[in-house]
């Protein structure tokens, strides 16, 4: 009710909407988060162009995970397209996932090399290098990469003390040496 009292964007109203949105996460309902979190990207002033464009990743994600995969890419598709440096780079990586997930291995392995290239947050690299590495490993493209790209996810979430990053990364470092055919 909050967020349609408002005609004009007005940033503490969006970070009110914001939270609510996760607090409908946690609550289990990742379609009403989405929505949520679009309406505090709408009511997000022009001057925070990097905070609109987090809050649509956001409910970019949440919208994933209310199984609307059509609305994820079409909202990532539009925040990579007007974006640039490390939000982009955030964006690449969770449409780089949604890819993944989706069994569209050759267009998540570019948006995940896009990411790398992209990322200068230590977080988005770690994703980006661990993406990449399982996208080599499902492809069995070049397993002697996704090896190098899991190293260096292990080697990031390590220094950054990411437990969950780590055990992702480990996981897709010990398939793909396996695959190699080291012990």
């Amino acid at each position: 009710h909050l967020s349609l009292s408002v005609e004009r964007p007005d940033e503490a109203v969006a970070l009110v909407v914001e939270e609510a949105a996760a607090k409908a996460w946690q609550q289990g309902a990742p379609f009403a988060a989405a929505e949520l979190c679009e309406r505090a990207a709408e009511l997000t002033p022009r001057e925070l162009t990097d905070d609109a464009l987090r809050r649509r990743i956001a409910a970019a994600t949440y919208y994933f995970e209310a199984g609307d995969t059509a609305a994820a890419i079409w909202i990532l598709e539009q925040v990579i397209a007007s974006s640039k440096g490390p939000i982009r780079a955030q964006a690449q990586c969770r449409f780089a996932r949604i890819l993944l997930f989706t069994d569209q291995l050759s267009r998540s392995a570019e948006a995940f090399r896009a990411a790398e290239r992209d990322a200068t947050d230590a977080a988005v690299r770690i994703e980006a290098e661990e993406g990449l590495a399982w996208n080599l490993v499902l492809m069995r493209e070049d397993i002697v990469a996704a090896a190098t790209h899991a190293h260096a996810a292990i080697a990031l979430a390590e220094d950054l003390g990411q437990t969950s990053a780590l055990s992702e990364a480990l996981g897709i470092g010990a398939l793909a040496e396996f695959l190699l055919g080291h012990t």
